[in-house]
């Protein structure tokens, strides 16, 4: 992939460029900029539509229509309606399946792309790595390798650890899921990403990365990750 083309693909959606344009991003410093600045707009952009209206916003435009001309009323009953559609939205995306579960991971995964982009490969030193994860009721039973980035994010309605992992193949994604619990192994395969979503007690661990599936990430992070009770 070129400059070229890598531009008109994140331009036309900058969260979803696949992992071709990632390793593209890696490569060309000047890419990596233009794609910073496309997807902080974007974020915006995703924030500002995500304003929940007030609860009581349709009483008070029915309210303030008392009184007014009929054509008046009409045009805010018709924001009424719209206030009302909007909430509807926010409502079902505020509404998550496990079977959705693989689809919004990957989405998650673009949101972030930054993160796939590491800046240092420094390693976050033990005690601040288990603190990142103290803050959402996680522990570790043993220490984890090659950790380069531990934070916190927002996903499905909860707070859940974000971790980089460097392995042979290049950054890996590791999402701590308390709150997803499945019964059963769930694939990820999608834009040259390979990826599992395996169910440990107590919850899920989600382990994403663009070249060989990391097998000895899955193994760690299995037997070291524990849920507080």
């Amino acid at each position: 992939m070129n400059c070229i083309d890598y531009r008109r693909l994140i331009t036309s959606d900058p969260s979803h460029v696949g992992a071709e344009g990632l390793r593209h991003r890696l490569a060309c410093s000047s890419c990596a900029s233009f794609a910073v600045e496309m997807q902080q707009f974007d974020t915006k952009l995703r924030q500002a539509m995500m304003i929940e209206p007030p609860r009581d916003l349709e009483s008070r435009v029915m309210l303030a229509a008392s009184g007014r001309s009929t054509t008046r009323r009409r045009w805010l009953a018709v924001a009424a309606t719209l206030v009302l559609a909007v909430g509807g939205v926010v409502t079902v995306l505020n509404s998550y399946s496990l079977e959705q579960l693989p689809d919004h991971v990957i989405k998650h995964l673009y949101h972030e792309a930054n993160l796939l982009v590491p800046v240092s490969t420094e390693l976050v030193p033990a005690p601040r790595l288990r603190q990142v994860l103290k803050r959402t009721g996680v522990e570790l039973s043993e220490d984890v390798d090659e950790v380069i980035h531990a934070g916190v994010c927002y996903f499905r309605g909860h707070l859940v650890p974000h971790l980089v992992v460097l392995s042979a193949d290049g950054p890996v994604t590791v999402m701590l899921l308390p709150d997803e619990k499945v019964d059963e192994t769930m694939p990820i395969d999608e834009d040259g990403f390979h990826g599992v979503i395996v169910p440990v007690k107590g919850g899920s661990i989600a382990i994403i990365g663009s070249g060989n599936y990391p097998e000895q990430i899955e193994r760690q992070f299995v037997q070291a990750v524990e849920w507080q009770t």
